[in-house]
């Protein structure tokens, strides 16, 4: 598995590098890095605006179906080998906050 996301990985940290959000000594590809990747599942459900491109909008609410939110981590474009568990809360989070609010104002979510 790690064969098949190894030349993205590796751009996605040597943009880290760039900006100066890490340094490159600082990233080592090994063994570890495989088996953190392979143990969560994700980007099976792409985000986006337009409905013909993507399946969930920025609040992760069904295109084609209304009032089903998928907050999960199938909207998570990939994996970066780190647990994804804080990130699938604080976006619950954001999207639960987001129905609350919308409620609150009487507008309809479909």
């Amino acid at each position: 598995m790690f064969q098949l996301v190894e030349s993205r990985l590796r751009k996605t940290c040597d943009l880290y590098v760039k900006k100066g959000f890490s340094k490159d000594a600082d990233i080592i590809f090994g063994k570890a890095i495989v088996d953190l990747i392979g143990d969560h599942q994700m980007g099976t459900c792409r985000m986006g605006d337009d409905p013909t491109t993507s399946v969930v909008d920025r609040y992760c609410r069904l295109h084609d179906v209304p009032n089903v939110f998928v907050v999960d981590t199938s909207f998570f474009p990939t994996g970066f080998g780190l647990n994804p568990m804080v990130t699938t809360v604080a976006n619950a989070l954001r999207v639960g906050t987001w129905i609350v609010e919308q409620s609150k104002r009487g507008n309809e979510l479909a």
